[in-house]
């Protein structure tokens, strides 16, 4: 996508509307451009924001230190790609790579927009993350789970099951990037206690209403 340098521009003020694209849900979202980054969202949530993205900007440079060394990656629940984008641009790093996201959409508008594929290493797969985990048994240094529908996290992620696959999917030395929200403190300490039962190291971030979570074997 060319972008103008008036709008390229004027997006340091405030966001730019480049483009509406009604999913195969029927459900609106809105590309803008803002601070010079390709912004998705729908009327209730912010799906990806560039290298500006909060859950992978704030957890990736948690573990710079490690990030030389990701060779491998799996980002679930794609948006656009910001976890990706952020590896390429922030710490030159070009994993290979695979997007799992259950809307195709949104796929085709990483592909389209987001310039993840110039290394030739990155493959778009359109099926629900529960299914890709218990099918596929490749394992990563990385993983990003970043699944929500609006701003919600399905139950699914945050349940015993699943959150055990992701440790069996990582490498010995393998990370896991947890983006989640609570309905409850109740439901925090349940799954915090989750994480910290599989994981060995796990460290939490809060920025509002999320929480991030570092998780290492």
């Amino acid at each position: 996508m060319t972008i103008p340098l008036y709008k390229r521009i004027i997006s340091f003020l405030f966001p730019v509307l480049l483009e509406k694209k009604n999913d195969f849900y029927g459900k609106e979202h809105k590309i803008e451009l803002y601070q010079n980054q390709l912004m998705l969202s729908t009327s209730s949530a912010i799906y990806s924001f560039g290298v500006n993205y909060y859950p992978f900007t704030k957890s990736l440079k948690k573990i710079k230190k490690e990030i030389p060394f990701v060779t491998s990656f799996l980002l679930l629940g794609t948006g656009l790609g910001s976890a990706l984008k952020i590896l390429q641009e922030n710490y030159q790093c070009y994993p290979k790579s695979t997007l799992v996201d259950f809307n195709q959409t949104l796929l085709d508008l990483s592909k389209e927009l987001m310039e993840l594929n110039a290394k030739q290493n990155v493959e778009w797969v359109c099926q629900e993350a529960s299914f890709y985990i218990e099918q596929h048994l490749d394992q990563y240094d990385l993983i990003g789970i970043d699944i929500f529908v609006d701003m919600s996290v399905p139950l699914f992620v945050k349940s015993s099951e699943f959150v055990s696959k992701i440790k069996k999917r990582l490498t010995p030395q393998g990370i896991a990037l947890f983006n989640l929200t609570f309905t409850s403190s109740n439901e925090q300490l349940i799954v915090e206690n989750r994480l910290k039962t599989t994981f060995n190291h796990v460290e939490p971030i809060k920025h509002n209403l999320n929480y991030f979570y570092i998780c290492k074997n």
